[in-house]
């Protein structure tokens, strides 16, 4: 499954990608959580509306802001989303190899279609790796997300 999430600023971005058939390469399930353009999107709350999709953990996110920064900082609230800013495509080979990213996040006019595709290309087909070390950091960063007590 790939969600696409995208505030009022990376609404025309989101379209885009959406539009080029790019996305299609990779037999999964499309959602697009927001279908219309609207002006009050703000990426806090279009980012937790994620938390509605059964099975979100589990899928690739693309979200995007007019910095992607934003919407990056939001996904990262979200329990089970592990995502970063994907500047290139070496950047989101590592962060799915490493950090286990479910979550890649661009800014609405920072990149080309071009450059976006092959970024997200590399985002899709990288796996996690299977040493121990990243799965020991990944599973610090999920309990990162639990803590409510500074002392803990």
């Amino acid at each position: 499954m790939i969600i696409l999430v995208s505030d009022h600023a990376g609404f025309a971005l989101k379209e885009e990608i959406l539009n080029s058939g790019f996305l299609d390469e990779f037999d999964s399930d499309i959602i697009d959580l927001n279908t219309e353009f609207e002006p009050e999107d703000d990426y806090p709350d279009i980012a937790q509306s994620i938390r509605y999709i059964d099975g979100y953990q589990k899928a690739h996110i693309i979200g995007i802001c007019g910095s992607g920064q934003g919407i990056c900082m939001a996904l990262n609230k979200i329990p089970g989303v592990r995502s970063g800013f994907g500047h290139s495509p070496e950047a989101s080979r590592m962060m799915r190899l490493d950090n286990n990213a479910n979550a890649i996040c661009f800014g609405g006019k920072q990149q080309s279609l071009e450059e976006i595709t092959r970024i997200l290309k590399t985002f899709f087909t990288t796996q996690f790796s299977d040493l121990q070390r990243h799965h020991r950091r990944v599973q610090k960063l999920d309990k990162l997300g639990n803590i409510t007590d500074v002392n803990n």
